[in-house]
């Protein structure tokens, strides 16, 4: 698992009980959000903002997680 994958986990497991339940709460779907999370789809600024926002820190904090990426 990579270092990204294991951080966003972290952050959004820590607030909610499953990804489906952090997806309803941002308004994303599932898919998209568990694509973006296991590195298969790079997120939007406006899906980084809006992860961002639904995990209560702020933007630069998700959009290092994947601007860190190789």
């Amino acid at each position: 698992m990579s270092k990204k994958v294991m951080e966003l986990n972290g952050l959004i497991y820590g607030k909610f009980p499953s990804m489906a339940a952090f997806s309803k709460h941002i308004g994303i779907s599932k898919q998209i959000v568990c694509n973006i999370v296991n590195g298969k789809k790079q997120p939007t600024l406006f899906e980084v903002q809006t992860i961002a926002e639904g995990l209560s820190v702020p933007f630069i904090s998700i959009a290092n997680i994947f601007l860190h990426q190789k």
